[in-house]
């Protein structure tokens, strides 16, 4: 006869963890795991708290004990002097409430977003000014505990003050969990992308596959068909404005302003098709209303015949590659980086200089400025690791054609 299920409200599961943070020697490590403790109890009458029992630390060993130093950096002081400080360990166990252990790690990992957030944000005035980190969670003494991820997924909600509750009782209420995990599933259901999403994501993933194309050549073929999806992406942000009309096909467009300033729905067009890749390549060229004339301080692309021959050269790669046609194909990768480089030309000015995306999300802008710098990294590298390579056969003459100038 098998052991009836322990009830959720009462069954307790101890989550291993550990706080991590910088600190100079092993007395500020001392009164800065202090410093957290104190804080940790502070949230015990918040939401996300109530499902768990905040730690003292080990009674039976001293903070200073606790710390294990892992690492160090050197530090310039605004003096011009240097310190250097140690990154430390301060091993903490956490009693959950949890029927099991998935749930168990679902309510410590729903804790660590909270307390991530809370400290990014800076909505909490008593939050430690310190690099602080839950460590991975790890049920003890459960018999799964080696198939339990050890990195658990982290929900940061964008307010984290929002979850306080000052009339909170501390009480334990599964439906709050459960109402959290129904939204991170639902999440993980739902694939939630826009334009500015799309041009920012195809960028990062043209940067990941050119990190792998050195370990395989194949990754070439997603690399520009994601470069191709990215500088298609940035023309339509430089381009639509508060219409999306404006990146429609021609023929599609002069209809839908028609049924906009008739205010006549039915003459609409129900189906939207976006240019073509070269059209709206050509339209970034032109500073003049419909295209790039969007703002007084506006700037229309100005190619050299490189940008316009790798362009065309990227446009119809992708094609082949997306349409591919039984046949064998030899492809010469060596002149690649410097071909995508020239596109990813196009792409920096869209970003830095046309003035005309809007970013609303800062994030994005970092991430994109950061993509773009690591594809121009790649690319170089690899037009010399190319380059190294035809001068072994053909000489330095024809590897020179291959560089990208610095």
């Amino acid at each position: 006869m098998t052991e009836p299920k322990p009830s959720v409200d009462f069954a307790v599961r101890r989550v291993r963890a550990s706080l991590r943070f910088s600190a100079a020697n092993r007395d500020d490590a001392q009164a800065l795991a202090l410093s957290v403790r104190s804080w940790l109890h502070s949230l015990k009458r918040v939401r996300a708290a109530r499902f768990l029992s905040l730690p003292e630390l080990p009674a039976d060993i001293a903070i200073a004990e606790a710390a294990e130093e892992s690492g160090s950096g050197a530090k310039q002081q605004p003096n011009g002097s240097t310190t250097t400080d140690a990154e430390w360990t301060v091993p903490v166990v956490f009693d959950v409430v949890g029927g099991d252990a998935d749930l168990a790690l679902a309510r410590f990992g729903h804790f660590r977003g909270f307390v991530t957030a809370l400290i990014q944000s800076g909505v909490d005035d008593q939050a430690p000014s310190l690099d602080l980190a839950i460590g991975e969670g790890e049920v003890v003494g459960d018999p799964r505990a080696e198939s339990i991820p050890t990195a658990l997924a982290t929900y940061i909600h964008p307010s984290a003050s929002s979850w306080a509750d000052d009339t909170d009782d501390g009480a334990w209420t599964e439906r709050d969990v459960i109402a959290v995990e129904h939204r991170r599933l639902c999440e993980s259901l739902i694939l939630d992308t826009d334009e500015r999403q799309e041009a920012v994501r195809a960028l990062e993933k043209c940067a990941q596959f050119l990190a792998l194309v050195e370990g395989d050549v194949y990754e070439w073929k997603w690399a520009i068909i994601s470069m191709h999806n990215a500088v298609q992406a940035f023309m339509v942000l430089a381009l639509q404005g508060t219409q999306v009309a404006n990146v429609l096909k021609r023929d599609i467009r002069g209809p839908v302003f028609a049924a906009q300033a008739q205010g006549d729905r039915d003459a609409m067009p129900t189906k939207f098709i976006l240019d073509d890749f070269l059209e709206l390549y050509e339209r970034i060229k032109k500073l003049r209303p419909g295209d790039m004339r969007r703002y007084g301080h506006s700037q229309a692309f100005r190619p050299e015949s490189r940008h316009t021959r790798s362009i065309k050269w990227l446009n119809r790669h992708r094609n082949e590659f997306l349409h591919f046609v039984p046949i064998s194909w030899l492809i010469e990768v060596a002149l690649f980086p410097k071909q995508v480089h020239d596109c990813l030309d196009v792409i920096e000015f869209l970003v830095n200089e046309s003035n005309n995306i809007d970013w609303f999300e800062h994030e994005h802008e970092e991430r994109a400025r950061r993509a773009i710098a690591d594809i121009r990294a790649s690319c170089a590298w690899l037009a010399d690791l190319y380059a190294d390579r035809v001068a072994k056969f053909e000489g330095k003459v024809a590897a020179r054609k291959l560089r990208i100038p610095t």
